[in-house]
C-alpha cells in the first residue's frame, strides 16, 4: 500500500529512499527464509533435525515451498514501483552510495 500511494513531488526523496530500502530488505529476508527452509527440508530428509517441534518443521517446510520470484512479480512489482525506482535512479549522481547499491 505504501508503494501504490507514492507519487513524485508529493513525498520527499528521503521517503522514497526509505520505501526502496524497505522493499530491498524485505525481499532479502524472504529469499534467505526460503533458502533456509529448503536446507532444513533436505537435512530432515537425510535424518537430521529430529528434535525440532512439529510446528517449526511445518513452518520451515512452508518457507521451502515459497516462491519469492512469483510473489514479487504478482504482489510487489507494479507500474508505480517501476516509476519509483526510475525516479530515484534519475538522481543517481546526487544519491548517497548506500542508495545506489
Amino acid at each position: 500500500r505504501l508503494f501504490s500511494r507514492w507519487t513524485p513531488g508529493t513525498f520527499t526523496r528521503e521517503y522514497l529512499c526509505d520505501l526502496v530500502e524497505i522493499a530491498h530488505v524485505s525481499l532479502k529476508i524472504l529469499e534467505e527464509n526460503t533458502k533456509r527452509g529448503i536446507q532444513f527440508v533436505k537435512e530432515k530428509k537425510a535424518g537430521g533435525h529430529s528434535n525440532v517441534s512439529p510446528r517449526i518443521a511445518k513452518m520451515k517446510a512452508i518457507a521451502a515451498d515459497f516462491d519469492v520470484k512469483v510473489y514479487v512479480l504478482r504482489k510487489i512489482v507494479s507500474n508505480s514501483m517501476i516509476t519509483m525506482y526510475g525516479h530515484l535512479m534519475s538522481q543517481y549522481k546526487i544519491n548517497a552510495t548506500v542508495v545506489n547499491h
